[in-house]
């Protein structure tokens, strides 16, 4: 375990409830342990651990309550995109414990699909399908706890965080976000699911189509806040400048799902205020799980000030 990690996650106490809560979810679920429980990953906000059943890999995540929607997020995906998300076969949302099954590879762990722009183009088309399939349960989303980052509550909420930290080279970004949330809004986009942290290591390459886990820092916002992401992370993977045509042309896949909604014109507009609010949300998650895991700030100490300053740079 690196240092500055959250000691609750190896505590053995904890570790020995949690592991009889596999146990249990395994038998619930007709399957058995098949071998040892390991701990693979540890990080101040989450941690997760790998056991072997009879049906295959399943996986248990621990998470701090800044992003404990994660369960019941994959609960109402299931039922508006079944064959996107990974199966989650059980869930203790006072624990703040979930088991999911195992999805696969990665689309990070294929080296050459990974580096392939229309392999990214192809991935960003079927997460647009998820969202637009979501659309209906933004309101159930939202009632389940899930972050409400939708463009008429993202401003007070930057204000918020901004007299909160008082961070430099942000001069103007309240109001510039206002008016950006503002014109985004007035594009007549539903809210849906954003995933808010989309790349390639978050993506299972199902031969079906792709599947999306991670759903720890997701909200429900205008959609177009996924780019803010998503594109830096397949500009650097692909080896390609973020304003790209490659990533212009990535961005239009993007958008297919909602050209009866406006025209490309306007959604291209859209994207560009979506790519930079998104860092605003980026800034609230960082800012939450820091409250809740106070040694993020040893390895990430200036993360929402970050995020903050990435918005102002891009707001266009």
């Amino acid at each position: 375990m690196d240092a500055g990690e959250d000691l609750r996650w190896i505590d053995p106490d904890w570790l020995a409830e949690t592991h009889e809560w596999i146990l249990a979810a395994l038998d619930r679920a007709g399957l058995t342990l098949m071998g040892p429980i390991e701990q693979p990953h540890v990080r101040p906000w989450a941690t997760v651990l790998r056991a072997p059943g009879s049906d295959g890999t399943v996986w248990c995540k621990a998470m701090v309550p800044a992003v404990a929607h994660e369960p019941v997020t994959i609960s109402i995906l299931a039922r508006v995109a079944p064959d996107r998300v990974p199966r989650l076969l059980a869930s203790d949302l006072g624990r703040r414990l979930m088991l999911t099954a195992d999805g696969g590879s990665r689309l990070r762990d294929l080296e050459a699909p990974r580096r392939s722009p229309n392999r990214w183009m192809g991935m960003l088309r079927t997460y647009a399908r998820l969202q637009r399939d979501a659309e209906h349960a933004a309101g159930e989303l939202l009632a389940a706890g899930v972050p409400d980052r939708r463009p008429a509550a993202l401003p007070d909420q930057v204000a918020a965080l901004v007299e909160e930290l008082q961070p430099t080279g942000v001069d103007g970004l309240v109001t510039r976000v206002a008016d950006a949330c503002a014109e985004l809004a007035s594009l007549g986009i539903p809210a849906t699911i954003e995933h808010s942290d989309l790349h390639d290591a978050q993506v299972f390459a199902d031969p079906a189509g792709d599947r999306f886990f991670d759903w720890g820092d997701a909200s429900v916002a205008h959609p177009f806040m996924t780019l803010a992401v998503a594109l830096r992370v397949m500009a650097s993977t692909v080896g390609i400048p973020e304003q790209s045509p490659v990533v212009h042309r990535a961005i239009d896949a993007y958008l297919e799902r909602w050209s009866a909604l406006a025209p490309l014109a306007d959604l291209r507009r859209g994207a560009a205020l979506g790519r930079a609010l998104g860092g605003a949300s980026r800034a609230l998650t960082w800012h939450a799980v820091a409250l809740d895991a106070p040694a993020t700030r040893e390895r990430f100490p200036d993360a929402a000030a970050e995020w903050l300053r990435d918005t102002a740079q891009a707001l266009p």
